[in-house]
């Protein structure tokens, strides 16, 4: 495990400091005031940019990620597989069911604050916590820093699942802490996840779809 944590310190190194640093500010300011300083921060191109970007944190990408891992290995499809439906257990109790009447920033602050919003965003009103997005963001690219081998594109990896997160709270359709509580979930579930099946002592798993059509070949 320590040797897993090892491999990816250029991913979990600058993690764990941001983390760190959004902790602060969660305990200093109450994240009504975060939201509405964030808020504050908005150009035409960020607008567009983060309009499209926030759907790499669509659930349909991790079923696209899982098919692509096909190809590479079937243990890091299945690794994916079973960290996203522990993600969507987690995620979908605490919305629905342990934590339900959150409202997210458009309701929160009707008729207290008006927010700025990114044109034809359609914004959510409930369910606020955690961020959904933000949860299957961070899986896709902290499985693909653990994949990977290479230094810088594990710290790459990190900063595009930092801007899906940006992306929810730049929308409005998230809090900061909604999206700090579903990057942990999300790291929590993809690492153990990750150990647990790297450890599965099953050598057809390192094998991938292109196996097949080398052994008709």
């Amino acid at each position: 495990m320590f040797n897993l944590i090892r491999k990816n310190k250029y991913f979990l190194c600058p993690y764990f400091g941001i983390i760190l640093i959004i902790s602060i500010i969660l305990l200093s300011y109450s994240k009504s005031e975060i939201h509405l300083f964030i808020n504050k921060f908005h150009n035409s191109f960020f607008d567009l940019f983060f309009k499209y970007y926030t759907h790499l944190g669509d659930g349909i990408v991790v079923a696209v990620f899982i098919f692509i891992l096909l190809f590479i290995k079937y243990r890091y499809a299945i690794i994916t597989a079973i960290s996203g439906i522990l993600a969507i257990i987690v995620v979908q109790s605490l919305k629905r069911y342990i934590i339900p009447d959150v409202n997210r920033p458009e309701l929160f602050f009707k008729g207290i604050h008006e927010l700025y919003f990114v044109p034809d965003v359609i914004t959510h009103t409930s369910h606020s916590f955690p961020s959904g997005h933000t949860t299957t963001g961070f899986l896709i690219f902290f499985i693909s820093a653990l994949i990977t081998n290479n230094k810088f594109l594990k710290f790459l990896f990190l900063i595009f699942a930092i801007l899906i997160g940006y992306s929810r709270v730049y929308l409005s359709q998230h809090f900061l802490n909604d999206v700090y509580f579903a990057s942990i979930f999300s790291i929590i579930i993809g690492f153990f996840t990750f150990f647990w099946v790297s450890n599965w002592k099953n050598n057809k798993l390192d094998n991938s779809i292109l196996n097949l059509f080398n052994s008709k070949i």
